[in-house]
């Protein structure tokens, strides 16, 4: 969404709290695009999408990406963790997080083995949790590659640009098995990745987009920094 429509003052919020983000997480038309896009293409949402979309994965990402309280400017969603190399594997993980546990998985439905994972995580690794509060499954977007189910340990809109630590991240990816037998991801290093469903800066409530996407923080607040 462009903040073109904004009113002065209201543009001027928008840069005091934005206006140290790199100019490819800017929204459409706050200012030109980069020098390989045509202005006129830069115009258009999908180019916009396009290009940042090419800047990921990374290892880190600027400071404020956090969902804001009301009604205000949402920033596109990024999550750390793993891509795998198939989707199933989201699954594989959540059932061996639980080895003496016959109780079926909801299969495919991301939010419900992202409780079952996280609850597994409180009871084997408490501290860390108590740090990380969730650790949840859902898909990111590679640009040419496609879709693809990430295990992540940090949420931006949670969390901001907040990340565990070295050894929390050895921690979890020696208890996942990734990297080991049929449990493998595109990189055994935790990145940064696009959320497959919000690439885009939008005007919403905080509410809507936490019932959406992250119910549970709804029902308990976990404290969280970045």
């Amino acid at each position: 969404m462009s903040v073109l429509g904004l009113r002065d003052e209201h543009k001027k919020l928008f840069f005091d709290y934005y206006g140290h983000l790199p100019v490819e997480f800017l929204p459409l038309d706050v200012m030109e695009g980069p020098s390989d896009i045509p202005n006129e293409e830069w115009t258009r949402w999908e180019a916009w999408r396009e290009h940042l979309c090419k800047t990921f994965p990374r290892k880190r990402i600027p400071p404020k990406l956090r969902l804001k309280p009301g009604m205000s400017f949402q920033p596109p969603r990024f999550l750390f963790g793993w891509a795998m190399v198939s989707n199933r594997m989201g699954h594989d993980v959540v059932r061996r997080s639980r080895p003496n546990s016959d109780a079926p998985l909801p299969y495919t439905n991301y939010q419900g083995e992202s409780v079952i994972l996280t609850e597994s995580l409180r009871s084997r690794f408490p501290l860390i949790m108590d740090q990380l509060g969730w650790v949840i499954i859902d898909c990111v977007w590679i640009h040419g590659k496609g879709a693809f189910t990430c295990i992540a340990l940090a949420d931006s809109w949670a969390t901001g640009s907040r990340k565990p630590t070295a050894d929390q991240i050895v921690t979890l990816r020696d208890f996942f098995g990734i990297g080991k037998g049929d449990i493998q991801a595109l990189d055994n290093e935790p990145m940064w990745w696009m959320d497959l469903n919000s690439q885009f800066w939008q005007y919403a409530c905080r509410r809507e987009c936490l019932r959406d996407y992250r119910p549970w923080d709804l029902e308990r607040r976990v404290p969280v920094r970045g």
